[in-house]
């Protein structure tokens, strides 16, 4: 008995040893402040693929006689409690409410600028009592909808400029440097405001929590471009920042304490000065860019609590810039899967680049819109291996 202890302590302890070895050889973590600060080298589980996506579907179709399933300017995608779906048809200022068999359900909004009428609405999300809030920009205002499409009630958007990310508890949040944009004294100087990196409003637009801080730039340009990030949540209202032009991910509570900064490897750097450019884009206009590197373009949870981060694997070409983001490439973004601890698991490759715009995470489901090709919303599902 005591030979067959000592031999399960000492495989314990080998097997401890290796797995130590291994994890230094793919991340570091530094402890500053109560803050985890997590450096990924390489994926945990090196080339093995142990999740890959599965194309389960599509809705909406570039040539297609049903009026239902001819979508104009999509813009998001949201699930109620029963698995129905909501697509946001904004060019047709319209939501779109199918089954979760895609059989289709119901329409309810139009054009207009009165309680439930839609000018230029960007995304959609439901509380926790089941109503659905559609931001419409063109409104400056937030519209609130039951499942069958009524009208419900409305509120200021102020603060929301790009998007909003509405809480488990109610609260909103919204990004820092556009949202502090609506609400600033237009007589102060842009530079001499120290922005947060989210807002936290009530339904009154009454900001209740700033959290974060934005880095500093010199250059102007990079005030809005380095402190952008797509956000999300977990069921803890926990907030998820994903910065779109730097080597950041964030993780804080709803109260604004930090809990993560998690960076990885990369074979480009982050850009503090962009370069400003002036190239032909497509039909021969010629327009102004600033040219920056990009690190993210979106973030998401699935149901084990994993971090899903659209990340770039190169930069766009000058040839790609020109073609507005319509151009397949397997080589230009893939997802990283990092986990609770922000340790990056895996990277799966995403074969259609940019072309579709990664959405939303639902029942360990993954879903994209097309807007710019096929104008329509594909589902694909998580396959663990």
């Amino acid at each position: 008995m005591k030979f067959k202890t000592a031999l399960f302590i000492f495989i314990t302890v080998i097997a401890f040893l290796f797995n130590c070895g291994k994890s230094d050889k793919t991340y570091t973590i530094e402890i500053k402040d109560g803050v985890n600060y997590v450096h990924n080298k390489a994926p945990l589980w090196g080339d093995e693929q142990r999740i890959s996506l599965e194309l389960v579907r599509q809705i909406g179709e570039l040539d297609t006689d049903d009026e239902n399933l001819q979508f104009y300017r999509l813009r998001d995608i949201a699930f109620d409690d029963e698995d129905n779906m909501y697509i946001l048809d904004a060019g047709n200022y319209r939501v779109q409410k199918f089954d979760k068999e895609g059989n289709y359900i119901l329409s309810f909004g139009r054009q207009g600028q009165g309680p439930g009428d839609l000018r230029s609405a960007r995304q959609l999300q439901f509380d926790s009592d089941g109503l659905l809030h559609v931001l419409d920009l063109g409104n400056n205002c937030v519209q609130v909808f039951t499942t069958d499409g009524k009208f419900f009630r409305m509120y200021s958007a102020k603060g929301f400029a790009n998007g909003f990310t509405l809480l488990n508890s109610g609260l909103i949040a919204g990004n820092g440097y556009l949202g502090g944009l609506q609400t600033r004294d237009r007589r102060v100087n842009l530079q001499d405001v120290e922005f947060p990196n989210l807002y936290i409003y009530d339904q009154k637009a009454t900001i209740v929590r700033k959290i974060g801080k934005e880095r500093k730039y010199e250059a102007r340009d990079m005030k809005a471009l380095g402190n952008y990030s797509s956000v999300t949540f977990d069921d803890q209202d926990n907030l998820y920042l994903a910065f779109d032009n730097r080597n950041l991910i964030e993780k804080y509570t709803s109260n604004g304490k930090p809990l993560l900064k998690i960076s990885r490897e990369k074979g480009y750097r982050e850009i503090t000065n962009p370069e400003r450019i002036r190239e032909e884009i497509a039909g021969g206009i010629m327009a102004d860019f600033s040219i920056i590197n990009k690190f993210s373009g979106g973030i998401q949870l699935d149901s084990k609590g994993r971090m899903w981060v659209l990340s770039y694997i190169r930069q766009l070409s000058a040839d790609e810039r020109k073609m507005n983001g319509k151009k397949d490439a397997s080589d230009l973004v893939n997802f990283e899967v990092y986990d609770k601890e922000g340790i990056l698991l895996t990277r799966i490759p995403i074969e259609f680049g940019i072309s579709r715009e990664f959405k939303r995470i639902y029942n360990d489901c993954i879903y994209f819109m097309d807007s710019r090709q096929e104008m329509a919303v594909y589902e694909y599902k998580i396959v663990e291996q």
